[in-house]
């Protein structure tokens, strides 16, 4: 197992410090041997700039994040999926200081670069559909959010099948909006869905904030997921 995948393993296990320990390392190892400028040192940024989103360390988490896609650009070009995961964590940095406008669009450009990478039904463009449907539930655009919870969630089901996990997290985000909206009977069904899923699986009721759009379609993993 990789530094990087261990650094993963502990992060997913609730082990901030000594998934930033490892993360770390790796960093200082692939600078010496590969440069500072190869996609694979970007991949570790990014991995410990999502690290750094955690403890609320949002400044650390944006310059991280902005040098991971810097060196992505550059080495593997703008329309890359790697840049896409990126952008999606440059907005999610964007929205927890409160910048949706600066989010919206690195969402919308993230959005754009995995349907034109993957094609446009595919669990990746699901997730970035519901990020970007987040951001205008949260900012009161009700009907634009809609529209894209449930095409996303059209797109999980049929990829995905309708009783995967991910379906509850998309159904759930879904139903906030819902009641947000004083629709409560209407959201009240697709909570007893989500319900309907958790009951046959080991976790807690999902998020309905940002996610990272490569963790979709990994059944039972947590929400959040860093490049190995």
């Amino acid at each position: 197992m990789t530094l990087n995948n261990l650094a993963t393993l502990y992060r997913a296990q609730g082990k901030s410090s000594q998934a930033e320990s490892l993360y770390k390392r790796a960093l200082s190892i692939k600078e010496k041997k590969l440069g500072p400028a190869h996609p694979s040192v970007a991949t570790t940024l990014n991995n410990l700039g999502s690290l750094y989103y955690d403890p609320g360390n949002l400044e650390e988490a944006h310059l991280l994040c902005q040098r991971a896609l810097a060196i992505l650009e550059k080495s593997v070009g703008p329309e890359h999926p790697e840049v896409a995961s990126c952008l999606n964590n440059l907005a999610f940095v964007a929205r927890q200081r409160n910048r949706d406008a600066e989010a919206e669009l690195l969402f919308r450009r993230s959005l754009a670069i995995w349907e034109k990478a993957v094609g446009p039904e595919h669990p990746h463009v699901a997730k970035s559909l519901f990020n970007l449907a987040t951001l205008y539930r949260d900012s009161g655009r009700y009907s634009e959010a809609e529209v894209l919870f449930q095409r996303s969630i059209a797109i999980a089901e049929k990829t995905l099948g309708p009783s995967h996990t991910d379906i509850a997290m998309l159904l759930s985000g879904y139903a906030s909006l819902l009641r947000k909206d004083k629709r409560k009977a209407e959201a009240t069904i697709l909570e007893a869905r989500v319900k309907k899923i958790a009951a046959t699986r080991d976790w807690e009721e999902p998020p309905n904030s940002v996610i990272d759009v490569r963790d979709l379609g990994r059944e039972g993993n947590a929400w959040k997921e860093e490049k190995k």
